[in-house]
């Protein structure tokens, strides 16, 4: 026979109280069951754990070794118990976000979300080109993308809708902020994302509808190496007016582009079986908010 965590219970208890009946009335247990409980205990050791006198118990030496160790035992184990506790916890609280768009900004938002909610954990996947992206929103509990046109259903909602800018060094359009008509500018080089990515292929839209293909000069997937280069005058832009606001600065103009009508949506989706259902909803709800707010933001700025 084993030494059971029962027993250890038992020992521990009638080792506190040095009664047996006391013992029994607190763990809710009979007496005679507690007394086997004991026997059987002692039996394994092949050691008596107390000394008995009359109706009396009392722990002796061997009992005394035998309760520092059970007294370690149980503490380990109440340990593991607190640990296995805590790591299912923070399974439950947990939300994988799969961000395909808005990189720029979506860090400072997340920022403020865990400062709101510490006990959330955040699993960032960035992946934006078409295969990747997919899988990452396989994987998610929400995931941040763009479209050429809005998204409504069960599990999505659009959160903003922004213009995309023709970005240009000043020594070209001055500072101009008519718009202008994308066809104009059918011969200069142009700086774009690389293909595969949402924004890519949205401005690849727009480019066709206006009549030509771009003339690339330059390809990257970052907001200041695009502003960089704009500055520079390696080539003309066609960005995000709110998302890639970083790249507005100094020596850069940014024209709105009349025709054609040039603009994305970003959108967040859900899946249906999320790993927290809460957790997931508090980081939708605050996403939409502050996209929200960066939307209103703009237009106050655009009218002052």
């Amino acid at each position: 026979m084993d030494i059971t965590f029962l027993m250890l219970t038992y020992f521990q208890k009638i080792a506190q109280t040095q009664h047996l009946t006391r013992a029994a009335e607190q763990l809710h247990v009979s007496q005679p069951a507690l007394s086997k409980t004991l026997s059987s205990l002692e039996e394994i050791l092949q050691t008596p754990l107390f000394d008995r006198t009359g109706r009396g118990i009392t722990l002796n030496r061997n009992g005394e070794i035998f309760l520092q160790y059970t007294n370690r035992i149980l503490a380990e184990l109440a340990d593991a118990k607190r640990a296995l506790d805590a790591a299912g916890q923070e399974k439950r609280r947990r939300v994988t976000l799969a961000l395909r768009v808005a990189s720029s900004v979506v860090p400072d938002m997340l920022t403020e979300f865990k400062l709101l909610h510490p006990q959330i954990m955040l699993q960032i996947l960035q992946q934006d080109n078409a295969e990747d992206g997919e899988n990452s929103a396989k994987q998610a509990d929400l995931t941040l993308f763009s479209s050429l046109y809005p998204v409504e259903n069960e599990h999505t909602r659009t959160i903003l809708r922004e213009e995309l800018m023709l970005a240009m060094p000043e020594r070209l359009g001055g500072r101009d902020p008519s718009p202008v008509n994308l066809s104009d500018f059918s011969n200069a080089e142009f700086i774009c994302l690389q293909k595969g990515k949402s924004l890519r292929s949205i401005t690849d839209v727009y480019f066709q509808m206006a009549g030509f293909s771009p003339n690339i000069s330059l390809e990257s997937d970052s907001p200041q190496t695009v502003r960089e280069f704009v500055r520079a005058g390696v080539g003309l832009s066609l960005i995000p007016g709110i998302t890639w606001n970083s790249v507005r600065g100094d020596r850069i103009t940014l024209r709105p582009v009349a025709s054609p009508r040039c603009q994305r949506y970003i959108g967040i989706s859900w899946r249906e079986n999320q790993s927290d259902p809460e957790a997931t909803e508090l980081l939708r709800d605050f996403l939409t908010e502050r996209f929200q707010a960066c939307a209103e933001a703009a237009e106050k700025k655009e009218k002052a």
